[in-house]
């Protein structure tokens, strides 16, 4: 689990928790409450989705269009696609408080800005992304 110290204020104003809920009234004593713990990050290739999930970015009735333009990430910039990562349920805080999560809420297992699946497998490039960036897809494997 790990904290999540920029968004949330502590949940009695005068109790002085920690630094952060004292000066500058950040509490950085909420801890993240996983769907589930992730498994250690196993090194591999990302493959690309065979198809867009069913709330992509890049599909144009996505929450994410609908309130701008479609996401420019160039083929630069992977973007992964958050099936199978790691989701926060709620925050806890060592009061006993909780908040619960927003849909969406996803922690994923990061090594530099590499995202992994709560499995230890490396995310997905999201399938949208990859037909934006004509990013080809890798072959299917054929069971031995």
């Amino acid at each position: 689990m790990s904290l999540n110290s920029d968004v949330m204020p502590p949940p009695d104003e005068d109790s002085g928790c920690c630094i952060g809920a004292a000066v500058t009234g950040a509490c950085t004593c909420w801890v993240e409450v996983l769907n589930s713990e992730p498994e250690p990050a196993r090194e591999g290739p990302s493959a690309v989705r065979a198809e867009s999930c069913h709330d992509c970015a890049y599909r144009a009735d996505s929450p994410e269009r609908a309130a701008c333009e479609p996401p420019e990430f160039s083929a630069d910039e992977p973007f992964y696609c958050h099936d199978g990562m790691p989701a926060v349920v709620r925050w806890a805080h060592p009061s006993g408080a909780s908040r619960d999560a927003p849909p969406g809420a996803y922690s994923p297992v990061l090594r530099g800005s590499r995202p992994f699946q709560v499995d230890g497998t490396p995310a997905m490039l999201c399938a949208g992304w990859a037909a934006m960036n004509r990013i080809p897809r890798l072959p299917k494997r054929r069971p031995r």
